[in-house]
């Protein structure tokens, strides 16, 4: 009788210390880190240099991600008309160009699906700034006697881009790691551009082009910190 006794009394003691702390108990697990920077790595490879500056939303699974991007291209500029050299190739978009530089901004509402902040989905919309270059051929006018001329010459004829955009992805990050962040992550955007000189060459070679008008498949990596 004595030992059912305890046990009741143990039990109950149980319960009563369980009751006590499950209210207190949070319901998602979320971690501490609340900023986070990073940079892509296969981006550079396009001549596009990206950092991400990302921060919590309050305490959820909900971050708001903020791109700085800067693109910069320089090559020969080695203007010979009877070579017909127009520039070089940029690596993966496959456009020809002498220089291009421009800037553009990103912002994503990013959103983990699961406790471990390993899974998350995001959106988002986009705007790049370009001013390109590229050795071609063009018509220069003159006037003599009071007429107007045409003479070809070859030389470098500059394009000004504004380009728009929206995205969808998904992505991983690894988690649990305590202040390094590893994330892959691939999706799906729309690209419209605007060309300031529509006579002018429109460097929409491909996907990655900067006068890019269509959808564009998203795919990185992004290495970088995490903090409190």
């Amino acid at each position: 009788m004595r030992k059912i006794v305890i046990i009741i009394v143990a039990l109950h003691l149980a319960a009563s210390i369980n009751a006590q702390q499950s209210p207190e108990t949070p319901a998602i697990d979320l971690p501490k880190k609340r900023l986070a920077i990073s940079a892509h790595p296969m981006w550079w490879l396009n001549n596009t240099f990206r950092f991400d500056v990302e921060f919590r939303l309050r305490n959820t699974p909900a971050w708001l991600q903020i791109s700085p991007t800067i693109y910069s291209f320089i090559g020969d500029n080695n203007n010979n008309y009877s070579s017909y050299d127009y520039g070089n190739y940029a690596m993966f978009s496959g456009d020809m160009l002498s220089r291009l530089a421009g800037a553009g901004i990103e912002a994503n509402y990013k959103y983990f699906i699961d406790k471990k902040e390993g899974w998350y989905v995001a959106g988002g919309v986009s705007y790049s700034y370009y001013r390109a270059k590229r050795n071609q051929p063009y018509l220069r006018s003159y006037v003599e006697h009071g007429l107007v001329y045409y003479i070809e010459e070859f030389g470098a004829v500059s394009q000004t881009i504004n380009k728009i955009g929206m995205n969808a992805y998904i992505g991983y990050q690894v988690p649990r790691r305590k202040h390094f962040l590893t994330e892959f992550f691939t999706g799906l955007g729309y690209r419209h551009s605007f060309m300031k000189y529509p006579n002018a060459h429109s460097f929409n070679y491909g996907m990655l082009s900067p006068g890019h008008t269509g959808f564009v498949f998203i795919l990185g990596l992004k290495l970088g910190v995490k903090f409190y």
